[in-house]
């Protein structure tokens, strides 16, 4: 039994009750406060969200990039509250800041020059802000603008196009002096107004992949009409040279046909060369030679190869070297003088009369076991504008359409000889003014070939005059034009030559032969009555002594990376692509006798 209490006790027992009551009632009211005021932040973002999905349908359906802009920069006012917005694009080559759209803003500036010193004073490397959208990821060129608008609480997210590159702004503010009668703190603002600009991130990916389709979709088409007229102008002038040379009894004038054929027939293989270059970059199978080379030599014969372009446009041309003599690199040699010779051939293209064009090589740093070369074409030529610096790389892209229709190209040179570059570890860099000329650049880090060269002296030189007495190949082609170039080729070679008009035939010739009586087979492809690959896979299944070891070598104008693959799956040993090169077929046939030198047996 409890003891009884005072009278006392009992009244100080009931105050301390009343107080504890008085306690909890107050905590109770400070969580039920919290719970309204949790309610009504999360009504305000349930609201928030349900007007993101209705701009985000709005933007989705916009008709052009401009309506989007707005439609998002609308977006932001509404859905945040904020009182101004932009957005802006971020030129990294021409270091500015372009104003794409704004709304409620007072400022008739579109483009902001950006500052890489203050942009470094505040923590940013370069112009490289953070790929992760971030609140308060403010620039000191956008706080500028917004600080002479009298505008506080800025939001800045770094915008990524479907590139992956960050390409732009999306911004929003309110006043100084109303910021006080909103409703939410900045940082309240964060995680649903990165949840927007990510939807419209997406939304301006979209457009920007359809631009670019339908943008390489012209190009290509104009491409194509320009590649028309750049192959048919060499073909006119090798027709016509040849019909001229026909009817001549002159043996100069003769001369002079044959030389621009040679001329012609040179530039329209170029053109080819460059299409299919270009295909196999698209494929991914374009890749790089390592040889041994001589820095200087490669310049000479680069020099020897443009001095003559340059002189019929009373151009000066030079080519300054600033590296040590004798300096041997392992490298893809053709390669780099494809880039030179490209750029030097853009050059003195696109300079007028008179003008200058110069090639300059010289050494940027080296070590024992490398160097690193910086090469510069400058000329003095019609210049591009900064707009355009960009578009000039892109595949069946030129600077402008005049371009094709007054100098001529496809717009593919550059884009492959920066792809080149890209694959040696450089960067074509451009400088240049409209009307005062163009500076192209780029730096590559070549191996240093530290062994000596072997000297040839005339007596080695003259052995090596292919001789191929006694060895007997087939060529096998339904083009009796094609037989008799190869048949005039090797005619110096002393080697023996049979013929075959199609694939049946050559089967049948090499059926009825004896072991050892072929060197190799040069087949064609496309042939009427029987294929090149089928006839290749039915010598192959023959119970010929030689079935399985005849090199089988394809002849062809099938070039693509889908033909060469079709030669070798059907048995074939390689393939020369037409026109054909005469050293690599002297080349084949060498490492053809090296691999059987016992099949000299005439």
């Amino acid at each position: 039994m409890l003891p009884e209490r005072s009278q006392e006790q009992e009244i100080e027992y009931l105050r301390a009750e009343l107080d504890s009551i008085s306690r909890k009632a107050a905590r109770s009211e400070v969580i039920a406060q919290s719970l309204r005021d949790t309610q009504h932040r999360l009504d305000l973002h349930i609201s928030k969200f349900a007007r993101m999905h209705d701009y985000a349908q709005r933007a989705f359906s916009a008709k052009d990039t401009q309506t989007l802009h707005t439609t998002i920069a609308e977006g932001i006012i509404d859905i945040f509250q904020l009182e101004a917005a932009a957005l802006f694009e971020i030129n990294f080559a021409d270091q500015q800041l372009i104003l794409l759209n704004g709304l409620n803003l007072e400022t008739e500036e579109t483009v902001f020059t950006l500052d890489p010193e203050e942009w470094k004073s505040q923590g940013f490397a370069g112009y490289l802000l953070s790929p992760k959208p971030q609140a308060y990821c403010e620039s000191p060129v956008t706080a500028k603008i917004w600080a002479e608008m009298g505008l506080s609480h800025v939001i800045v997210m770094p915008a990524l196009n479907n590139r992956q590159k960050i390409n732009g702004l999306i911004l929003g503010g309110i006043s100084e002096t109303n910021k006080d009668f909103y409703d939410f703190l900045p940082q309240e603002l964060t995680s649903p107004f990165m949840v927007y600009c990510q939807q419209m991130y997406g939304i301006m990916g979209l457009f920007e992949a359809v631009d670019q389709a339908n943008q390489a979709a012209h190009a290509k088409s104009r491409f194509f009409a320009n590649l028309s007229h750049e192959i048919r102008t060499p073909m006119n002038a090798i027709i016509g040279m040849t019909q001229i040379a026909e009817r001549s009894d002159d043996p100069e004038e003769i001369n002079r046909c044959i030389k621009q054929i040679n001329t012609s027939s040179k530039h329209l293989l170029s053109l080819i060369n460059d299409v299919l270059d270009i295909s196999k970059i698209e494929d991914g199978k374009f890749n790089l030679a390592r040889n041994a080379f001589d820095l200087r030599q490669l310049a000479e014969s680069i020099r020897n190869s443009m001095i003559q372009f340059a002189q019929n446009k009373s151009q000066t041309f030079d080519v300054d070297f600033h590296y040590p003599n004798n300096l041997r690199l392992i490298g893809d040699d053709m390669r780099l003088s494809q880039v030179l010779l490209n750029l030097l051939n853009n050059a003195i293209k696109f300079t007028p009369e008179n003008g200058s064009v110069k090639l300059d090589i010289s050494e940027f740093s080296q070590d024992h076991d490398s160097v690193t070369l910086q090469f510069a074409v400058t000329d003095t030529g019609i210049g591009i504008a900064p707009e355009l610096r960009e578009r000039i790389f892109k595949p069946f892209e030129q600077a402008d359409n005049t371009i094709s229709r007054n100098y001529g190209g496809t717009g593919l040179g550059l884009a492959i000889s920066q792809h080149i570059v890209g694959l040696m570890g450089g960067f074509i860099r451009v400088e240049s003014t409209p009307g005062k000329g163009s500076r192209f650049a780029f730096s590559v880090r070549f191996e240093k070939d530290n062994s000596l060269p072997q000297k040839k002296n005339e007596q080695q030189i003259k052995k090596e005059h292919a001789d191929f007495s006694g060895y007997k190949i087939l060529v096998a082609d339904d083009v009796k034009i094609n037989r008799l170039i190869i048949c005039s080729l090797l005619k110096d070679t002393h080697i023996t030559i049979e013929e075959a008009e199609n694939g049946k035939e050559a089967l049948e010739k090499i059926q009825n032969s004896p072991a050892g009586y072929y060197l190799l087979v040069l087949m064609d492809m496309q042939m009427p009555v029987m294929d090149g690959c089928t006839a290749t896979r039915m010598i192959r299944a023959s119970q010929h002594p030689d079935a399985k070891i005849l090199p089988i070598i394809a002849m062809t104008a099938n070039v693509f990376k889908e033909d060469v693959q079709e030669v070798l799956d059907a048995g074939m040993n390689g393939h020369i692509g037409k026109p054909v090169d005469i050293q690599i077929v002297l080349d084949t046939i060498k490492k053809s006798i090296k691999k059987y030198p016992a099949k000299k047996i005439f």
